[in-house]
């Protein structure tokens, strides 16, 4: 799974680096740009890191609660094997009051303060990665050694134990679970069904999807379907998200004045 660590990471390095050009790098506001940058960018405290990955850990806990995760339960700090918390830049929620972020007429300390921060970052127990974005919980996926022959995958041939409408009952049941209106999110956007191919064979894998068409989904969910098993969740609709760690991690940023 390390190469999922190092998509968000690339992909957090791509945001965070998109400053723009500055015409002249000695003018007040370009100095203010970089120092904010810096600030923004420079690595977590100790204590930041750890306060943060409790909060992953307690809304982790949740959806390995409600979706019946094959998972330790409640995650200690001991079945963390691999962990990332992202700078504030990464924590920082688009959208809320970006305009005055650079506004030097304001105070850095409390432009700073305007926004609204959610922790981002992922861990790894023994058998599941789950990956956050700005104080949502955005992916759950199973971690698995799975050797692929290059004439044939494992799952080919196997026998599915269940149909399209199935998987789209067994998606909506763990959706629902973790607070998603499903009735409205079948309003909001059309759901599909796909299978995912080795080649020219279609192996019993669904992809239960909800999204603008021609665009990636908000909502997908990966069924087994020789074992009914939850392979993976991804929830980019914000507003279908069960989590907000907004308020917590607005204390971690500013300790002293929250």
């Amino acid at each position: 799974m390390k190469n999922i660590f190092i998509y968000f990471t690339l992909v957090l390095v791509a945001i965070i680096s998109a400053k723009g050009q500055q015409a002249d790098t000695n003018s007040p506001e370009a100095c203010d740009k970089e120092e904010l940058f810096r600030y923004l960018t420079k690595p977590s405290s100790q204590a930041y890191e750890s306060a943060a990955l409790q909060l992953m850990m307690t809304e982790a806990n949740y959806f390995v609660k409600q979706l019946k995760l094959p998972t330790p339960y409640p995650i200690q700090i001991d079945d963390v094997q691999i962990k990332r918390v992202y700078p504030l830049r990464g924590a920082m929620i688009p959208d809320t009051n970006s305009a005055r972020l650079h506004d030097i007429s304001i105070p850095r300390e409390k432009r700073l303060k305007s926004f609204q921060y959610g922790v981002s970052g992922a861990f790894e127990t023994t058998n599941f990665t789950f990956i956050f974005t700005t104080g949502r919980l955005s992916f759950i996926i199973i971690k698995e050694s799975c050797v692929i022959e290059s004439y044939k995958h494992p799952l080919q041939d196997k026998p599915s134990l269940i149909n399209d409408a199935q998987a789209y009952q067994l998606a909506t049941q763990w959706l629902a679970a973790i607070d998603i209106d499903v009735g409205a999110l079948d309003k909001k956007y059309k759901y599909t069904i796909s299978h995912q191919h080795f080649g020219k064979a279609e192996l019993p894998i669904y992809y239960v999807s909800w999204g603008p068409t021609g665009y990636p989904p908000q909502i997908r969910v990966e069924i087994l379907g020789t074992t009914k098993e939850l392979r993976e969740i991804i929830i980019n609709d914000s507003q279908s998200s069960h989590g907000d760690g907004k308020k917590e991690l607005d204390i971690l940023v500013f300790p002293a004045t929250r």
